[in-house]
């Protein structure tokens, strides 16, 4: 069972914090960074090629759609959508997201989501 390297990109401080706290609890994941902004997910979705990334989708300089589309699809990590808005659901699964998570997020469908992202990386690697 190999450790599965996270990242979060998420503007709202508090926000955040709560995924940073529910992401290392899990025994099998190693949060490897954190973003505030869309140029620095790119940049370290890039550089540490994250198996995981909680992306929010209304970041301060882009959508998190944005950041998406300027990764290589076959550099493109698993995605799980964390916004506040239930408007983008749709084009979350045009894009192959796994999860769309709704703020503020409950812990349990936090654990769940993160749990079939999981099982979903090491199937198909």
């Amino acid at each position: 069972m190999a450790m599965i390297k996270v990242a979060i990109v998420e503007d709202e401080a508090l926000a955040r914090e709560h995924g940073r706290q529910l992401v290392v609890k899990h025994d099998q994941v190693e949060l490897i960074g954190e973003c505030t902004n869309g140029k620095a997910a790119i940049d370290l979705i890039l550089a540490d090629k994250p198996d995981l990334v909680f992306l929010d989708i209304d970041l301060m300089d882009m959508t998190g759609f944005d950041v998406l589309d300027a990764i290589p699809e076959e550099q493109r990590p698993m995605v799980i959508f964390v916004t506040s808005f239930d408007r983008y659901a749709i084009r979350s699964i045009e894009v192959s997201a796994s999860d769309y998570l709704v703020k503020p997020i409950e812990t349990g469908r936090f654990q769940r989501a993160l749990d079939t992202a999981i099982q979903r990386i090491e199937e198909f690697g």
